[in-house]
């Protein structure tokens, strides 16, 4: 099971942007709360994000296992906007 550390909210329109995902864990529970795909990127506080980055179907959730040395997810859509949740923490 999934053991939740952090969350948040990135906002996710045609311009990249960003949210910082603290604390503890080498896992991202991630979840489209919206019908948009969106485009994801795992960095530090200098990562954007490209249409061609990792896909995020509308209406998905799923866990990803990240490196130690992440602190920032970013996002972007092709067109419109979307809800990212995050979750930062430990299982799946």
């Amino acid at each position: 099971a999934f053991s939740p550390g952090f969350n948040t909210t990135l906002p996710v329109s045609t311009t990249t942007g960003r949210v910082a995902v603290t604390g503890i864990g080498t896992n991202l529970r991630l979840a489209n709360v919206t019908a948009v795909e969106c485009f994801l990127a795992f960095g530090d506080s200098t990562v954007t994000a490209a249409i061609s980055d990792f896909s995020m179907p509308g209406n998905t959730e799923m866990v990803v296992t990240i490196a130690g040395t992440v602190t920032h997810v970013a996002g972007i859509t092709a067109a419109t906007t979307a809800t990212l949740r995050i979750s930062r923490g430990e299982g799946g």
